[in-house]
């Protein structure tokens, strides 16, 4: 097989708004990689790490970028809870 998509088209999870996001962001990056075959799962884990990361730092961010805290703010990110 000369490519293979981030996302497995034979299993039909409905997806949610955030995992819609991860998709595409995952596809995005196996794009710009040169769509290399057999690293969807890699592909989906950099997309998902990156929303992650986004997601706490704009929970840090809308507390007031409090000091010491990042762990804190990661956990939760995690959790999905803001």
């Amino acid at each position: 097989m000369s490519g293979e998509s981030p996302s497995n088209p034979d299993i039909e999870i409905p997806l949610d708004g955030e995992e819609e996001t991860i998709r595409r962001t995952a596809y995005f990056l196996w794009e710009q990689d040169g769509r290399p075959s057999g690293r969807a799962e890699d592909y989906w884990l950099k997309a998902r790490e990156q929303h992650l990361r986004q997601r706490a730092y704009d929970v840090w961010l809308s507390e007031g970028s409090p000091q010491g805290r990042s762990d804190e703010h990661w956990r939760r990110a995690e959790r999905g809870g803001q």
